[in-house]
């Protein structure tokens, strides 16, 4: 499990990269609150929903609750990298490979 949960932490610096290009190329002008919507929205839920599930597995004594250390390890890796893949991914832009015409073409009849 805590390898499941260290991974889904590693994986969001791709995902951060991916969402920074896709909204530049879509000429987007706030990449800053793209930045920060897709370090937390989706990661948020997930992460507040573990730690509510580790809560109560702490207060049953089960073992296979993570520790609050490695829950506050994790925590601190998934803030360190949350804004690494949108910095790299900020500077590139997807180069569309064909350009429109914005005159209509004439369909004949």
């Amino acid at each position: 499990m805590t390898c499941a949960i260290v991974l889904w932490v590693l994986l969001g610096t791709p995902t951060r990269y991916v969402s920074a290009v896709m909204y530049k190329t879509f000429r987007g002008v706030k990449w800053k609150t793209n930045a920060l919507l897709t370090a937390l929205l989706c990661p948020g839920i997930v992460f507040a929903d573990l730690f509510i599930m580790m809560k109560i597995l702490w207060m049953e004594g089960s073992s296979a609750a993570i520790s609050s250390a490695t829950l506050l390890d994790i925590l601190t890796i998934w803030f360190g990298i949350s804004f690494f893949g949108a910095y790299f991914g900020n500077k590139e832009k997807i180069s569309c490979p064909v350009h429109t015409n914005r005159i209509p073409c004439q369909i004949p009849p």
